[in-house]
């Protein structure tokens, strides 16, 4: 697996989100220059009982945090859950309490000049992160 860059003046943060059932979950982002240079790492272990896709959709916001917050405008995400990645693309909205990190990620969005949203496969993500 070859990691792919984000366009010249882009960063791309790649997510990922652990779940150990009952008990806790990992979020991990890494951020990344066009050229494969890491800008920004960050881990967080919340004591929660998350179902999986909760998990991916804090990770994103966790990622999408980083670049905000060291002022980069052009961003591309990455993350291996396809549900997750879908609806971020398409702006889902719902009323389940879930959709509160969706309206985060919508919120954290619009920081951005430019966004773009991809997926990649659950075992090339363990490879990045």
């Amino acid at each position: 697996m070859v990691w792919l860059p984000p366009k010249q003046d882009h960063v791309k943060v790649n997510v990922d989100a652990h779940v150990r059932e009952g008990m806790y979950v990992v979020s991990g982002a890494i951020f990344r220059d066009y050229i494969g240079r890491v800008l920004a790492m960050a881990a967080r272990r919340m004591e929660v009982g998350w179902e999986p896709d909760w998990a991916e959709e804090v990770a994103a916001v966790f990622g999408l945090r980083l670049p905000q917050a060291l002022g980069h405008s052009k961003v591309h995400l990455e993350c291996d859950a396809l549900t997750v990645v879908n609806k971020i693309r398409n702006d889902t909205y719902g009323f389940s309490p879930i959709f509160v990190f969706f309206e985060e990620i919508r919120l954290l969005k619009a920081c951005f000049d430019s966004f773009e949203c991809s997926h990649i496969k659950r075992g090339e993500m363990q490879l990045l992160i």
